[in-house]
């Protein structure tokens, strides 16, 4: 490229529309989906200038303007040209050229850089955010020095970069370090299928790492800012659920790139026992005796990013302090030195000035019969980890076997759904037929005695169907638009007996509103929690309202009944557990209604909570999305 004499006072160079570019200043322009940043900082990293504009929503074209306005704002400002790095929610494909994989919609199949180079008139480099995030954070941030960095974004989404020795890993595909869609490792029977992605799949880290998905998990309808101001033991179970999977996820990363740092970003990275309650749990799941990975907090915050994007460019004197990802100079390419050919990942390189340790002489080998001398105490202590780490891996094995054993159960039983049902609806058939029988007393008590017990051997079968076809992954949503006051009504009509025979009274509040989800799981949750009402509420009533919120619809279900101890807010939802049935009484159920709610609630991407006061009674709330543009129908009846 051309350039000044090497006695000028600023190295400078023409970009390919002939802009002149001052090599001393660099711009990093972070595109989001609500605004543009933009920040300038000097050879030394130093900031000089921060601006921000707002994004126009959906609008690619005015995208480019808006970047282009700030740009030459900013230059105008420095008084000279800069380069310019710019970090994406997205990356570019291989293939095409193209923007994949983008929340911001309107940047998917788009050239980007080819775009931005025409309107800036210059090259520019362009890399995901979360690349620009970790190469930040590795260039002059937290893990400034270190040979091998991963950098991890928990924010609105879950996203990750790799520099290794000072340089941006990109790969083939453009994807390293794309972790937040991979499955969540190691998960728990609670955990499986797991939420749905956008991406179109179930179970990604994603989806239980996020801050979205750790205020749904929480199960409470609050955001994660309030869930962590609350502080409550709900709040302390949460994050322990949280910290246990985040050490399970970064565990994985360990394992394939062995990093020096890992740095964490974005809006749960500010929760401060993280960096230490998390290392402490890896070392379980990592395949090593020691762990010496760090884990630290960002230096420069939510900076990173747009810091991140301006150092995609090489340092004034020629030689690159740190690698590139995306450009449209081809000549760049030349600038920058290859990754060597061996990369220390686990350990500095050694020293050529530091004198090799003396070898070790072999042990002499024993005449027959002589007795064996005894080994030193570093032999002993090697053994004694040697040992200890084959227990380890047999444990692992083991809780592999009983995991796939207690799959095929699952498939198992969600297969034979079917066979299994058949028995209990030829018994109702018989029941039925002796029911019209002229029967004498005693024996028609009998047969009352025995049509109970046949509903409740029935109840447990299906609810234990439930939840094996829920850890099996055979139950799928069928989305269809429908009024809610439809389920609402049919369970008022369904349980209206029920209400009269204990006297309690039991009312609904519906509106007329369309929902967009599946119509057979969303009656299912709002049985299960009327269900569980009525199994608790001995006076007063039980009222189902909805109303709207934003683009959802809320569904709550008031009972009178004793209340919830506020240490057993969570619990309630775990299989099999049961506030007032110390001695497992199978007519009282198996305590899996609420459980099958959470899962079905994960299953379709919504919230499933509960709020309650002993003595006065619980309300249990579900969230379903409502349909885009809808008229809403008159409320019926």
């Amino acid at each position: 490229m051309p350039r000044s004499s090497p006695h000028s006072s600023r190295r400078t160079r023409l970009g390919n529309h002939g802009q002149q570019v001052n090599k001393n200043w660099r711009i990093g322009i972070d595109l989001g989906g609500t605004k543009i940043e933009g920040l300038a900082i000097d050879a030394h990293g130093r900031e000089n200038l921060r601006l921000r504009v707002s994004t126009p929503a959906g609008d690619y074209h005015g995208t480019l303007s808006a970047i282009r306005s700030l740009v030459e704002d900013m230059e105008a400002r420095l008084g000279e040209g800069a380069s310019v790095g710019v970090g994406i929610p997205g990356a570019l494909s291989q293939a095409t050229g193209l923007v994949k994989n983008a929340n911001s919609t309107c940047l998917i199949g788009r050239p980007l850089d080819r775009d931005l180079a025409d309107v800036l008139k210059r090259p520019i480099r362009l890399a995901n955010d979360a690349d620009c995030f970790a190469l930040s954070e590795a260039t002059d941030g937290s893990a400034k020095g270190a040979p091998v960095v991963f950098g991890v974004i928990l924010g609105t989404g879950v996203g990750g970069g790799i520099v290794i020795n000072g340089r941006l890993l990109s790969g083939p595909n453009t994807i390293a370090g794309e972790w937040g869609h991979n499955p969540l490792p190691w998960p728990t029977d609670g955990e499986r299928p797991g939420p749905t992605c956008y991406c179109g799949r179930a179970g990604c880290i994603e989806t239980f790492l996020s801050g979205p998905a750790f205020s749904r998990d929480d199960g409470r309808g609050l955001s994660a800012r309030d869930i962590l101001a609350a502080g409550d033991a709900q709040t302390e179970v949460s994050l322990a659920r949280y910290e246990q999977r985040l050490a399970r996820a970064l565990a994985h990363v360990i394992n394939i790139i062995d990093p020096h740092v890992i740095v964490l970003g974005g809006g749960m990275s500010n929760i401060a026992r993280l960096y230490e309650t998390v290392p402490r749990l890896w070392g379980q799941w990592v395949f090593s005796d020691t762990v010496h990975t760090s884990l630290r907090p960002p230096k420069h915050g939510d900076s990173s990013g747009v810091r991140g994007a301006a150092w995609l460019w090489p340092a004034p004197g020629g030689e690159p302090e740190s690698g590139f990802a995306v450009t449209t100079e081809p000549s760049v390419a030349q600038d920058c030195d290859p990754i060597p050919e061996t990369i220390w990942l686990t350990r500095d390189p050694p020293d050529p000035d530091t004198p090799p340790l003396p070898e070790r002489p072999l042990p002499p080998l024993r005449g027959e019969g002589e007795a064996e001398s005894p080994r030193p105490e570093t032999d002993s202590l090697s053994q004694m980890e040697i040992n200890l780490l084959l227990t380890q891996r047999e444990l692992m094995v083991a809780k592999t076997e009983a995991a796939l054993a207690d799959a095929a159960k699952s498939r198992f039983l969600a297969a034979a759904s079917h066979d299994l049902r058949q028995p209990f609806q030829a018994m109702n058939l018989y029941l039925q037929v002796l029911e019209m029988s002229n029967l004498e007393p005693r024996a028609r008590t009998a047969l009352s005695l025995l049509h109970n017990s046949m509903m409740a051997g029935e109840e447990l079968l299906k609810a234990l169907l439930d939840i094996s076809a829920f850890e099996a992954g055979m139950v799928s949503s069928h989305v269809t638009v429908f009024p809610v006051t439809e389920i609402l009504h049919e369970l008022a009509d369904e349980y209206r007996n029920l209400a009269d025979e204990r006297g309690l009274s039991f009312r609904t509040h519906a509106i007329g509103a369309l929902v967009e989800t599946d119509r057979v799981l969303a009656k299912r949750m709002c049985r299960n929690l009327v269900h569980n009402a009525f199994r608790y509420t001995q006076k007063g009533g039980i009222l189902i309202g909805c109303r709207r919120r934003g683009n959802r619809l809320l569904i709550q279900v008031y009972d009178t009944g004793p209340g919830i101890p506020t240490d057993k807010l969570q619990m309630i939802f775990e299989d099999f557990y049961q506030l007032d049935n110390p001695s497992r009484d199978k007519t009282k159920g198996l305590g899996l209604g609420l459980s099958i709610v959470q899962r079905t609630a994960h299953l379709l991407g919504q919230n499933v909570w509960v709020a309650s006061r002993l003595g006065r009674g619980s309300v249990f709330s579900i969230t379903l999305p409502l349909a885009p543009q809808q008229e809403d129908p008159p409320p019926s009846g």
